[in-house]
């Protein structure tokens, strides 16, 4: 993937990629020297790959489009581009679940999704989600609990939830080619009632005198850090 789109054999030819001439000749010619000689200059490299996507959700508007057209309406034009992904991540920006009683009422917006659209995140190959978010609590402890069942089920990670704080910041590590590759989550939108403390599940939520620190010791046990923060005004 280049540019984030999937070269096309025109623009191939029309050398509109980096090795595009190379790769034309390779497309283009049965000529065993000529493919031995591309393939000696540019020898195969095993790359990976992270896909990162924003918010998620399968509720409220979302959900009438869903029950109208097919949820494969919404996904069909970027689902492919996470399946390539060794890591597929997005924010699940909802519980998902049928349970729970709405939280912090002052909120106005609540987000749950049924689980079963949790095909949504399979069908795209999503791997990985951050639950650091405002909307994960929306519908209690007991949803966002059923979120992490649901996840485990289908085989799919979370960062920014935990038991306790530690937990909470204790991400996702992958090892690639020898390195420590880490991803963690966290959110500065409210309400911070919800934030992950000692002996008190929760979210990682950023406190301004506690990040340098909480970046500082994630760093320690990895090669490459990756910080997924969800900020900004709704």
């Amino acid at each position: 993937m280049v540019n984030y789109t999937f070269p096309s054999k025109g623009h191939i030819l029309l050398n509109k990629y980096p090795l595009g001439y190379y790769l034309s000749l390779k497309l283009n010619t049965n000529s065993s020297h000529i493919i031995s000689n591309i393939e000696k200059n540019f020898p195969s490299v095993h790359t990976r790959s992270l896909v990162a996507g924003g918010d998620v959700i399968w509720t409220r508007g979302v959900l009438k489009i869903i029950q109208q057209k097919g949820y494969e309406y919404l996904i069909k034009e970027i689902k492919h581009i996470f399946q390539t992904g060794d890591i597929s991540f997005v924010n699940l920006e909802q519980s998902v679940s049928t349970r729970g009683e709405k939280y912090n009422l002052d909120k106005g917006i609540f987000f749950r999704g049924h689980p079963k659209y949790m095909s949504i995140l399979t069908d795209m190959k999503i791997n990985l989600v951050s639950l650091s978010n405002n909307h994960i609590f929306d519908y209690g402890m007991t949803a966002a609990l059923d979120t992490l069942k649901y996840l485990k089920a289908n085989h799919i990670s979370q960062v920014g939830f935990g038991m306790d704080l530690k937990e909470a910041l204790k991400g996702k590590t992958y090892h690639w080619n020898g390195r420590r590759i880490k991803m963690i989550a966290l959110n500065s939108v409210p309400p911070y009632n919800v934030a992950a403390r000692k002996n008190f599940p929760g979210i990682a939520m950023i406190f301004a005198q506690k990040l340098r620190n909480q970046i500082a010791l994630a760093k320690k046990s990895a090669d490459i850090l990756i910080v997924s923060v969800h900020n900004g005004y709704e």
